[in-house]
C-alpha cells in the first residue's frame, strides 16, 4: 500500500469521525444562563434609569498623570536589532512618552471625545456606559433607521468606532437606510462598571448588552463585534436570535473539531478548503503556529493572573502605555514587528493611540479589562466549547481584513454561520479595521445591511 493511499484512507476515517462527532455531538439549544447579581450593594428591582452626562476627570488625576510622566525613568535599552522581537522597543516608547508629555492635549480631546453624549444605566448591579448616536437626518428624508450595536474587544474601548460614526450615521448616496448606533462599553472597560465576582465571562455580557438594548428601547437590531466583542455578539446571536437581524464581525471564527481538521487539510491541500480567491488565506503569517507560539504569551498571563500583571501596568503610564502597544504593532501589522519604530504612525495618529491609553489610564480600568481572558478560560466549556457547536441561522456578514488575527475560508465558515449572506476580503487593513480603514468598514456594514434588508423583502 503506497504512502498516498494510506494518506488518503486515514484522511477519509479522520473526516469521517469528525463528522460523527460534529453531528452527535452538535449543540442546537444553549444551556440556560444562571441570573446573576454583578453589583456589590443588594439586588434591587428598581426600573433601570438612563442617565447622561458628559466625561470628565478630576484635576487631581491629570496633575498625578503629569507628574508620573515627568519622573518616568529613562528606558531601559533595546538589543541592537531586535526590532520588536522582545517585545516594545525603547524607539516607540520614546516616541509616544516625548508627545504624551508635551504635545498631547487631554482638554481639546476630551471635547473630542464628548462629542457623543455618554449615557449611563444601571443592569444587573453594574453601571454601563453607552454611546447612543441616532442619525444626522434633514426633515423630509425618506429613509429607513437601523438600530445596531458595535461592541469593542480588548485593548481597545469605545474611541475605536470614533472615526466611522458619521459615516454610518449619515445617509449614503444610493442607499435608502441609514444606521443609529449604540456603542457600549464592556463591564470593566473604560466608564463600564467593573464587577467584584468572578464569572462575568462573555456570555453573561451578551445578556448584560441584550437588557441594555431592551431598556433603550430596540426590539430587533443589527450587532457588530471585534475581537471579545465577537464574542459577545456571537453569544447575543446565538441566545437570543429572536433579537438579532444581522451579525457582522470582522473576526468570524470556526473552531470546531470539524474546522481544525479542515485547517490542517487546507494547509496541505489549498483547494480543498480555500477558494481560487482565498487561498492567500492559506499562506497568513497570523494562522502559523510559529506566530501563535511568539505573540499569545500575554493570553495565557492575562487568562491566569490578570490581576498580577494589573499591578505594575496600573501604576505605571509608560508602562501601560508599552504593553498596549506592544499588541497594538502585532495586530494591526505583524510585519511591522520588522520596524524598530514599530510603523504606528503610518496607521494611526499620536491621538488616536493616545486617547485609547488615556481612557485605560484615568478609568483605572487595565487590571478588570484584562479579567474577561480569565473569565473566559474559566467557563472554558460555555464560551467555547458550546459555542463553537452551536449552529447560527441568523444572516451573517464577515469582513476579512488580511492582518486580522485570524482569516477563516468560506468552507469552514459555513459549516457554522448557516446563512453566511456576505463575505468580503480586503487587501489592507488589521485588526482595528475601523479605526485603520473607516471608509471601508462602513462601507462593509452598509453593503451587509443591504443584503439583508433586500432578503427580509423577498420573504
Amino acid at each position: 500500500m503506497s504512502w498516498m493511499f494510506r494518506s488518503v484512507v486515514v484522511g477519509i476515517i479522520a473526516i469521517t469521525a469528525v463528522l460523527v462527532y460534529n453531528k452527535l455531538f452538535e449543540v442546537n439549544i444553549l444551556p440556560p444562563l444562571e441570573e446573576k447579581w454583578w453589583g456589590s450593594g443588594p439586588v434591587t428591582n428598581q426600573p433601570p434609569k438612563i442617565t447622561t452626562k458628559p466625561i470628565d476627570f478630576p484635576q487631581s488625576a491629570l496633575d498625578d498623570l503629569n507628574f508620573r510622566l515627568h519622573h518616568t525613568k529613562s528606558f531601559y535599552p533595546s538589543l541592537e536589532g531586535v526590532k520588536q522581537y522582545y517585545g516594545i522597543h525603547n524607539t516607540v516608547l520614546q516616541n509616544v512618552f516625548e508627545y504624551w508629555k508635551n504635545q498631547y492635549n487631554w482638554t481639546e480631546r476630551l471635547r473630542f471625545l464628548n462629542q457623543y453624549s455618554h449615557n449611563f444605566v444601571q443592569i444587573r448591579g453594574l453601571d454601563v456606559h453607552f454611546l447612543h448616536i441616532k442619525p444626522n437626518l434633514t426633515q423630509g428624508q425618506n429613509v429607513k433607521v437601523l438600530p445596531l450595536m458595535m461592541v469593542h474587544g480588548w485593548l481597545s474601548t469605545f474611541r475605536e468606532f470614533y472615526e466611522v460614526i458619521p459615516s454610518l450615521t449619515q445617509p449614503q448616496k444610493g442607499k435608502n437606510f441609514v444606521f443609529e448606533l449604540i456603542i457600549p462599553s464592556l463591564p470593566g472597560f473604560a466608564f463600564s462598571e467593573a464587577t467584584r465576582k468572578p464569572g462575568l465571562s462573555p456570555a453573561y455580557m451578551a445578556q448584560i448588552f441584550k437588557e441594555l438594548m431592551d431598556i433603550v428601547g430596540f426590539d430587533r437590531y443589527y450587532v457588530y463585534g471585534g475581537d471579545w466583542g465577537s464574542s459577545v455578539v456571537t453569544h447575543l446571536t446565538a441566545r437570543y436570535p429572536e433579537k438579532i437581524i444581522g451579525m457582522h464581525s470582522t473576526l468570524c471564527l470556526n473552531w470546531s473539531p470539524l474546522a481544525h481538521l479542515m485547517f490542517v487539510i487546507g494547509h496541505f491541500w489549498p483547494s480543498l478548503i480555500y477558494e481560487e480567491n482565498e487561498v492567500q488565506l492559506s499562506y497568513n503569517k497570523q494562522n502559523t503556529l510559529m506566530f501563535v507560539l511568539e505573540e499569545t504569551g500575554y493570553f495565557h498571563i492575562q487568562g491566569t493572573k490578570p490581576d498580577t500583571v494589573g499591578v505594575a501596568l496600573r501604576e505605571s503610564p509608560m508602562g501601560l502605555a508599552g504593553y498596549i502597544l506592544e499588541k497594538v504593532i502585532t495586530v494591526t501589522n505583524p510585519y511591522f514587528r520588522d520596524r524598530e519604530d514599530g510603523a504606528l504612525t503610518e496607521k494611526y495618529t499620536m491621538e488616536q493611540i493616545l486617547d485609547n491609553i488615556m481612557i485605560y489610564w484615568l478609568t483605572e480600568s487595565i487590571t478588570s479589562s484584562m479579567r474577561i481572558y480569565a473569565e473566559a478560560l474559566a467557563n472554558f466549556e460555555l464560551e467555547f466549547m458550546i459555542l463553537q457547536k452551536v449552529h447560527i441561522y441568523t444572516p451573517a456578514g464577515c469582513a476579512r481584513f488580511p492582518y486580522e488575527l485570524s482569516l477563516t475560508p468560506r468552507s469552514i465558515l459555513t459549516k457554522r454561520l448557516k446563512n453566511l449572506v456576505h463575505l468580503t476580503q480586503y487587501d489592507t487593513g488589521g485588526h482595528f479595521a475601523a479605526l485603520e480603514e473607516p471608509d471601508l468598514f462602513a462601507n462593509d456594514l452598509y453593503l451587509f445591511a443591504e443584503k439583508v434588508e433586500n432578503i427580509k423583502k423577498s420573504d
